[in-house]
């Protein structure tokens, strides 16, 4: 279980720690969050995490997000 930030709205429970999942197939798993309210990898990245509660992305540039999230999606599985 781990904090990632974003937790704790009104009606979460008092301890804001999820159970994160591994990174493979990230890109066949969309919405993400825990609530779903990132769409897309470059939700997740960008507009659902607006306080940089996942600390790093907040200082990327845009082609090092567009970089990220290709190496994301390089995540397959197999």
């Amino acid at each position: 279980m781990h904090d990632v930030g974003t937790g704790g709205a009104p009606g979460e429970r008092l301890v804001p720690a999820f159970d994160t999942p591994s990174l493979l197939g990230i890109h066949a798993t969309a919405p993400y969050l825990h609530d779903g309210r990132a769409a897309a990898l470059e939700d997740l990245l960008t507009t659902a995490d607006p306080d940089d509660r996942h600390r790093g992305t907040r200082d990327l540039s845009r082609a090092e997000r567009e970089d990220l999230i290709v190496d994301l999606r390089s995540l397959s599985g197999e």
